[in-house]
C-alpha cells in the first residue's frame, strides 16, 4: 500500500508524511502543553504539601522544646525540695518568686531558685548561679507558694511555672507556651 501511495498524487504524499510522523511516537504541541501544565500542577501541589509538613514539624519541635524545658526546671526544683530541712523563702504561708531551701546533710546549702529576665537560675551555696533554661525558651512566671499546716507541722510548696518560646527571627511566627503547676511536701 505504501508503494501505491507514492505513485499517486502529491496530496496523498502529504497525508502519508503526517501519518508517518504520528506513528514515530512524537508529541504534538497541544499534547506537550497539556503535559507541561499537568506537571506544573503536580509539582506545585507537592511543594505545598512538603512546605506544610515542614511547618507542622517545626511547630511540634517548638512545643516539645518548651515542654521539655519546663519539665527539666520542675525536676530540678523537685530534686532540691526532696530532703529539704528548712525553707527560708518564701516564708510560711506566703508567696514569692524566689525559693531558698536547705537540704539535710548537703554541703552546698542553701539552694536558691530565682527568675531574672526570663531565665531561671539555681545557686548552690556560695557558688555562682547556674542557668537552667536555654536561649530559645523564656520563663515568664515562676511562683512559689509556701503553705504550712500548723496542726501537723508539714509544709507544702506549690510551684507555678509558665514557659514560652522566644521568637528567633521574623520567619518564626508560631508561638508555644506551657504552664505547669505542682506541689511538693516538705
Amino acid at each position: 500500500m505504501l508503494i501505491r501511495l507514492f505513485k499517486t498524487n502529491t496530496r496523498q504524499r502529504v497525508v502519508l508524511a503526517v501519518n508517518s510522523l504520528k506513528s514515530a511516537g512524537g508529541f504534538t504541541l497541544v499534547e506537550s502543553l497539556i503535559y507541561s501544565a499537568l506537571l506544573a500542577i503536580f509539582l506545585g501541589l507537592a511543594f505545598m504539601v512538603t512546605a506544610q509538613m515542614l511547618e507542622n514539624a517545626n511547630k511540634v519541635r517548638i512545643k516539645l522544646e518548651v515542654s521539655e524545658e519546663a519539665e527539666f526546671i520542675l525536676k530540678k526544683i523537685e530534686w532540691a525540695v526532696t530532703g529539704a530541712a528548712t525553707t527560708t523563702l518564701p516564708s510560711a504561708n506566703s508567696t514569692g518568686t524566689v525559693l531558698v531551701i536547705s537540704k539535710a546533710n548537703f554541703p552546698d546549702n542553701p539552694l536558691e531558685f530565682s527568675l531574672v529576665s526570663g531565665i531561671v537560675y539555681l545557686k548552690r551555696g556560695a557558688a555562682t548561679s547556674t542557668r537552667l533554661n536555654n536561649d530559645r525558651v523564656s520563663v515568664s512566671e515562676l511562683l512559689f507558694d509556701h503553705r504550712r499546716d500548723d496542726t501537723n507541722g508539714q509544709s507544702i510548696i506549690l510551684v507555678t511555672l509558665t514557659a514560652k518560646n522566644k521568637k528567633v527571627g521574623d520567619g518564626e511566627i508560631f508561638e508555644a507556651s506551657t504552664t505547669l503547676k505542682t506541689a511538693y511536701k516538705i
